[in-house]
């Protein structure tokens, strides 16, 4: 087996340019790096082998991502630096949105402790659903 190097650093805008995007992801990724709005987003960047492979954080009680394609047992770092952004936050609520037929991305924000809380309006013409997560003093 071959051991990969990880590690988690700043959130740079350079980090959307760079990231392969899972397919699933592609219009949210196009629409992301055309507009400014990541430019006052602050987050972290994981990076294998010096290249980003998720970009996640929290900016005003939302929770945002984009994760790369190809993980492979990359997950399981990018899960326990989303549960440390979630953790450092610091923020009693947090909400996000997923899309509705992205039953990966709806597995992974259940796993990290959010719950279904209605529907957002259509974008880039899908359906998302609002996520809601509450602390209750845990991280």
């Amino acid at each position: 087996m071959i051991l990969t190097a990880h590690e988690f650093v700043p959130f740079s805008p350079d980090h959307v340019q760079d990231l392969e995007v899972q397919d699933d992801q592609r219009g949210e990724w196009l629409a992301f790096k055309e507009i400014p709005s990541w430019m006052g987003l602050s987050g972290l960047t994981v990076m294998r082998d010096s290249k980003p492979i998720a970009l996640g954080g929290v900016t005003q009680g939302h929770f945002w991502g984009m994760i790369g394609k190809d993980l492979g047992r990359s997950m399981l770092y990018v899960h326990s630096c989303a549960k440390q952004v979630i953790a450092r936050s610091g923020r009693p609520e947090l909400e996000t949105y997923v899309r509705s037929d992205f039953m990966n991305a709806i597995r992974w924000i259940e796993l990290l402790g959010f719950e279904r809380n209605g529907r957002a309006y259509p974008y880039l013409g899908n359906q998302y659903i609002r996520y809601v997560r509450q602390s209750h003093g845990r991280s």
